[in-house]
């Protein structure tokens, strides 16, 4: 899904954002037996990312807010590749 920068018109013409629904995961490594065979993972939390109803509408306008404060809006929203962080240089040096 794309949304738009400006809801208001006034910064429509800035382009989109992508904003992805879904769930994180964070899962509990799982332990090893006294074989050495893994035992099976635990999901330790669940991490909701809706697009739908006000939990969505909430959600969108913090992403909005964010990417707009990050300058994101900048250049050519169009290209998917825009918004990909470059972790090489991002961790670099660490």
């Amino acid at each position: 899904m794309k949304a738009l920068f400006g809801t208001d018109g006034i910064r429509g013409e800035a382009g989109s954002f992508p904003l992805r629904g879904g769930v994180t995961l964070i899962v509990a490594a799982p332990e090893r037996d006294a074989y050495g065979v893994y035992g099976p993972p635990q999901v330790r939390f669940a991490i909701a990312k809706p697009l739908v109803g006000t939990a969505g509408s909430e959600r969108e306008s913090s992403q909005r807010a964010f990417t707009l404060s990050m300058g994101l809006m900048n250049g050519d929203t169009s290209d998917d590749r825009h918004f990909q962080a470059d972790f090489g240089l991002v961790h670099q040096g660490i």
